[in-house]
């Protein structure tokens, strides 16, 4: 599908998860659009249907599994850039950080963005396997040598 075909092909769906750069390096937007159709469209199905269909029936992809760890980048790298605002790492921004993470957790937002965003993961966490689930956000998350999985690295 035309879907499939852009996270493959753009730079923001590079299907190799150990060749993506850590959040804090990286640009992250909170405006996902293609990621929030496609998760508002399964979510309608599936509270919609007459149905019982899985994601592969759904949204038509013939590897779930594949797709869903496509998609999955872009909502865990908001959740990631959410926490970093919230311990304070974005702070020499001054108040545009804080007031963007506001927004995306406000009530205006929330059916937009954070509502499906949260429900991309819950797909991922249903459909991927719990240790690959597991060291994904490990290691979107930098936590990999504070939880004992890697030698530590010095601070850039």
């Amino acid at each position: 599908t035309a879907c499939t075909e852009w996270l493959v092909t753009s730079p923001a769906g590079i299907s190799d998860l150990s060749s993506r750069l850590p959040v804090r390096s990286s640009a992250v937007s909170l405006h996902i659009p293609l990621h929030r159709f496609v998760a508002f469209f399964a979510s309608q199905m599936c509270r919609y249907s007459s149905e019982s269909g899985s994601l592969e029936a759904i949204l038509g992809v013939q590897d779930p599994q594949g797709f869903i760890r496509l998609l999955l980048d872009h909502p865990l790298r908001i959740q990631v850039v959410l926490a970093q605002i919230r311990a304070g790492v974005w702070r020499r921004n001054g108040e545009t950080m804080l007031r963007r993470g506001w927004f995306y957790r406000s009530s205006y937002f929330y059916d937009l963005g954070l509502d499906l965003d949260l429900f991309l993961l819950q797909c991922a966490a249903v459909l991927l396997p719990p240790d690959e689930l597991f060291m994904t956000l490990v290691d979107r998350f930098e936590l990999a040598s504070f939880l004992g999985f890697a030698p530590p690295t010095p601070p850039p």
